[in-house]
């Protein structure tokens, strides 16, 4: 016997989105010693649009399958559980793309950012990056000795993500790369044998 729904308005206990990574570089460093402004974005947007080495496409695959298998279950606004990513836990692990190469690829660079904290906190991620592009488009992430190991984007609509997708086409080729939008479970360019989602139950 199922349990009878949360009474209420539903807006109190769905969720807004259908996926969050599990887990978030901590803002440790005192926003008061960066020279220059942060970007400050929503703990629950953190790697929601990103990069992902090919490589890794089985763990994507798996994502994507729980993703639109929770979006199937949604409820008016929301839905009643979210699917927490807990791999790629390294999205660019085996890559070798530089900060400049995505700036080029990407841009042309409307500002460029001291590093990336969340919003309503006093703090910064080290090792952080971000810069706006295009379209209010920014992208964002950490790096290691010039090296990306996260490559996130904010700010992406429909029309962003198509332009995006444009700019960014030859650099994804070039280092095997997918654009992973996981909100819209969809991963660019399509790869082969990719899984499709579980058929639902109804």
């Amino acid at each position: 016997m199922q349990p009878p729904p949360p009474l209420g308005d539903p807006k109190d206990w769905l969720y807004s989105v259908p996926t969050i990574c599990d887990e978030i570089p901590r803002a440790l460093l005192p926003a008061s010693g960066v020279d220059g402004d942060l970007y400050r974005l929503h703990e629950d947007d953190w790697r929601q649009v990103e990069f992902v080495s090919t490589a890794q496409m089985s763990s994507v695959d798996l994502n994507l399958v729980e993703i639109r298998n929770v979006t199937a279950e949604r409820i008016g606004p929301g839905f009643p559980r979210v699917h927490l990513r807990s791999e790629p836990r390294y999205p660019l692990a085996g890559v070798q793309l530089a900060h400049q190469e995505l700036a080029t690829a990407a841009g042309p660079v409307v500002t460029d950012y001291a590093g990336v904290g969340y919003r309503d906190q006093d703090s910064w991620i080290a090792g952080s990056f971000a810069f706006e592009i295009a379209d209010a488009v920014t992208a964002y992430g950490l790096e290691t000795d010039g090296v990306l190991q996260v490559v996130g984007f904010a700010g992406v609509d429909q029309n962003a993500a198509r332009l995006l997708i444009e700019r960014v086409t030859p650099l994804l080729r070039s280092h095997n790369l997918v654009l992973v939008a996981w909100e819209a479970a969809i991963a660019y360019p399509p790869q082969p044998n990719a899984m499709q989602a579980a058929p639902s139950d109804s």
